[in-house]
């Protein structure tokens, strides 16, 4: 249970990445995220990323979704690095925030 715990923790995102219309540009917008939309975009991509790597191997997919808890906890794999992506762009696009309620 501290496994699993400890991975959502690692792999919730703290924004969702939007695209928004300003004028003929499309920019992208980061959206906060409330604690109880990260758990499930945290939940659904680690589901996600283990149904994913499955493809390549022939283990069953709750020895693969073990496995990609297990690396999330370590701060390992690729739905942790996926997360990372995912914050660091938000952070890139911190100045274009104000477009968020148009």
């Amino acid at each position: 249970v501290k496994t699993v715990k400890l991975a959502l923790y690692y792999v919730c995102p703290a924004v969702r990445i939007q695209t928004r219309r300003r004028g003929s540009q499309r920019v992208r917008v980061p959206i906060p995220l409330n604690a109880l939309q990260r758990v499930s975009s945290g939940s659904r991509l680690i589901c996600k990323t283990a149904r994913y790597n499955g493809s390549k191997s022939k283990h069953s997919m709750a020895s693969r979704l073990a496995m990609e808890l297990y690396n999330a906890s370590r701060k390992e794999g690729s739905a942790y690095s996926k997360i990372q992506v995912i914050n660091k762009e938000g952070i890139d696009n911190q100045p274009n925030s104000h477009l968020r309620w148009f």
